[in-house]
């Protein structure tokens, strides 16, 4: 994405922050178009990277990789999630999906807004990897 995120601002398709965001925060922050960390966090970025409750891993946390693994305490779900779906679902301890979400995944899929990558990106994974776009066409 980082070859492209001209159009992921204008298109607002995505899931992740970009660190190239970190140049647009103004927009980031009016608009609040983000599945992951949010405004309300922006008042409270010492409890935020000391207690890990956050919808968007922050860079602080990559010196607790494991822990993070272990515990699941997670906005954006990592591959070594997979293995916990059932667990994942159930608690709804993570940022992006909310659980309201799960009752709503028409127009969840329709509108695009969402923070982590939809269920239905699970069959295109090659694709999404390499591109780094939801290419699934959202209405």
């Amino acid at each position: 994405m980082e070859t492209d995120w001209t159009a992921w601002r204008q298109t607002g398709q995505h899931g992740d922050r970009l660190d190239s965001m970190e140049t647009d925060w103004t927009a980031w922050r009016q608009t609040g178009q983000h599945g992951d960390r949010p405004d309300s966090m922006e008042t409270d970025r010492t409890a935020w990277r000391q207690t890990g409750q956050h919808g968007d891993r922050p860079d602080s946390m990559e010196t607790d990789r494991t822990a993070w693994r272990q515990t699941g305490q997670h906005g954006d779900r990592p591959d070594s999630m997979e293995t916990d779906r059932t667990s994942w679902r159930q608690t709804g301890q993570h940022g992006d999906r909310p659980d309201i979400m799960e009752t709503d995944r028409t127009s969840w899929r329709q509108t695009g807004q969402h923070g982590d990558r939809p269920d239905s990106m699970e069959t295109d994974r090659t694709s999404w990897r390499q591109t780094g776009r939801a290419d699934t066409n959202f209405a």
